[in-house]
């Protein structure tokens, strides 16, 4: 039996095992959480408790925790919702449950996401960056509590994800704060900029963001490349098979600790829905972004950005963040034509990506009925964002022809292309999407996929000793490694690919399963990624500091691991 501590405010209480932190692996953790009876109806939140070393079905969440960071790479997370009290309650305590089991993770990768988006990161004082998170937070919560009641239907369901999804993201911040010893409390703002991570990308951008730095003196933020992630789908005609997967592109040091998670909303009066998901500790979505749907969809993005000042104008603060409209997609959508509309609604034009939507359930059809010779129309759908537009397009019929899709972050459609202004991008043959070192690498070695395994080598591919179209940058493959640079190199920085997520649709449709791998490429002729070494190394140009990387692996050597249904 854990030992356990009440925790008391005016506001809920809850009894906190004492649980093992994110440095200790190999330990799973169950727990349950329980609404005190007679606070379902409190004018304030409402009142939780929570149970280790149980997943009682009676309770309103129950949750699964392992700890695999040190041991695999990965913590792996499965939240599940019941439907034993109203929706929104559920919703709350699914949050409640993640913050409280996660806090030491959270917090960790708190301090680095801070100190890598900003300068100055000892000042923890809001920065304008955060007050313009609040304020559209603010605004989202006001326009769901009425137009969720709308009374055109369409309006009214998507306000109520965004409720429900609000409401998740209020446990989070609560369950953790009840966790968290007083000096590692977080406030609104931070929890914000944990979830808005990749909108941040296009805020930090914005003129009167901008302006408003200008105005107080202040170093601001430390930009961010644009070059985040690559893609494929590779389509096996003979097999009628489609082989799918992802490597996120970010700094290292956002790569330390990392989550597979599994979201079970089953939340009252609606249909049961799964997510299972690549994600990061504190966020409610992806962000990488990568997710399978018990609906039969495989969502996948990679960030194409803005190069166009001009379009920042179209930006509002009155508009719901891309990490809140992937996952509202996410739950109310069964065909990519749903998804498309869903997420293209509110757009806030931060985050803007390209994203691919595979339709499992048409797939499936398809595989099974030898008679047809090809895919329905919308199987297979490209939605690229900017702001004030979402250009969409059915590419079944190129992905048949071609015989697989890549994405490397340069836009496909031609409107997006030249609005984005990639077409004033020097030098040409690199920002071109048929003619970029990642268009070539992907043409000449997408034949190579024929299985799983095979898969996973391209989503990892880096040979840029050998290949030529790197020209001798290990930043020029499909999974970078810009440290292996010289550090006085234009090119070096500890940035590059830093995972990498795998699976066929057979697999995906079953059970939403995938396997992935943590870390920066490496084989026998690329090192495994080390912090210490460059620890060692400091000091060296570009950087005042290493990077912080609190509870972060020392060496990324972590093989491939399985993510299932069950922990």
């Amino acid at each position: 039996m854990p030992a356990v501590r009440w925790i008391f405010t005016t506001r809920w209480c809850v009894l906190v095992g004492l649980l093992a932190s994110f440095e200790v692996d190999a330990v799973t953790t169950k727990a349950t959480v329980y609404l005190k009876s007679g606070d379902q109806n409190s004018d304030d939140f409402p009142k939780f408790t929570v149970k280790v070393g149980i997943e009682d079905m009676d309770g309103i969440a129950v949750g699964v925790l392992h700890h695999g960071v040190n041991s695999s790479g990965w913590d792996k997370v499965k939240i599940h919702g019941l439907a034993n009290t109203d929706a929104s309650t559920t919703a709350m305590a699914m949050g409640f449950l993640e913050g409280y089991l996660t806090q030491p993770s959270i917090f960790a990768v708190s301090q680095n996401n801070y100190a890598d988006w900003f300068v100055n990161a000892a000042k923890r004082s809001p920065t304008p960056v955060e007050d313009w998170l609040v304020q559209n937070y603010d605004w989202m919560k006001k326009s769901a509590s009425v137009k969720r009641f709308s009374a055109v239907r369409s309006e009214a369901t998507y306000w109520t994800q965004v409720h429900f999804l609000l409401s998740q993201f209020q446990g989070l911040m609560l369950g953790y704060n009840a966790a968290a010893d007083p000096e590692q409390s977080l406030p609104l703002n931070l929890f914000l900029l944990l979830n808005s991570d990749g909108d941040v990308e296009s805020i930090i951008n914005l003129p009167s963001i901008v302006a408003k730095y200008r105005s107080l003196n202040q170093t601001q933020f430390r930009p961010k490349k644009d070059l985040r992630c690559s893609a494929i789908f590779k389509y096996d005609r003979v097999a009628r098979e489609m082989y799918f997967g992802h490597s996120t592109w970010d700094n290292f040091d956002m790569g330390g600790i990392r989550q597979l998670k599994r979201y079970v909303y089953n939340l009252k009066g609606y249909s049961k829905v799964e997510i299972s998901m690549s994600s990061t500790p504190g966020f409610l979505s992806s962000v990488d972004d990568f997710f399978l749907t018990s609906l039969g969809l495989a969502v996948v993005e990679t960030t194409n950005g803005n190069r166009n000042p001009v379009l920042w104008e179209k930006v509002s603060i009155k508009s719901v963040l891309s990490w809140a409209r992937s996952m509202a997609a996410n739950i109310l959508a069964s065909t990519t034509k749903a998804w498309s509309s869903t997420f293209c609604m509110e757009n806030s034009g931060t985050y803007n990506n390209q994203w691919m939507i595979l339709d499992l359930n048409k797939f499936q059809t398809f595989q099974n009925d030898r008679a047809m010779k090809y895919m329905e129309n919308d199987t297979f759908r490209v939605l690229e964002q900017l702001p004030g537009s979402c250009t969409v397009g059915d590419m079944t019929g190129h992905i048949e022809a071609e015989g697989y899709w890549a994405s490397y972050n340069i836009p496909f459609f031609e409107n997006v292309w030249k609005s984005s202004g990639f077409d004033k991008l020097r030098p040409k043959v690199d920002y071109s999407h048929s003619t970029s070192a990642r268009a070539q690498i992907f043409a000449t070695r997408q034949a190579t996929v024929k299985d799983l395994n095979s898969l996973k080598a391209i989503l990892r591919y880096n040979d840029y000793t050998n290949d030529p179209v790197a020209h001798g940058d290990p930043c020029r493959a499909i999974s970078a490694r810009c440290d292996l640079n010289p550090v006085t190199a234009p090119n070096f920085r500890l940035e590059g690919g830093m995972d990498a997520k795998a699976t066929t649709a057979s697999v995906a449709y079953s059970n939403l399963q995938f396997a992935a791998q943590n870390g920066p490429t490496h084989d026998s002729s690329l090192p495994p990624f080390n912090w210490s070494q460059w620890v060692h190394r400091f000091p060296f140009p570009g950087y005042e500091q290493v990077p912080l990387h609190v509870g972060s692996p020392d060496v990324f050597d972590f093989d491939w691991v399985d993510f299932k249904p069950e922990l």
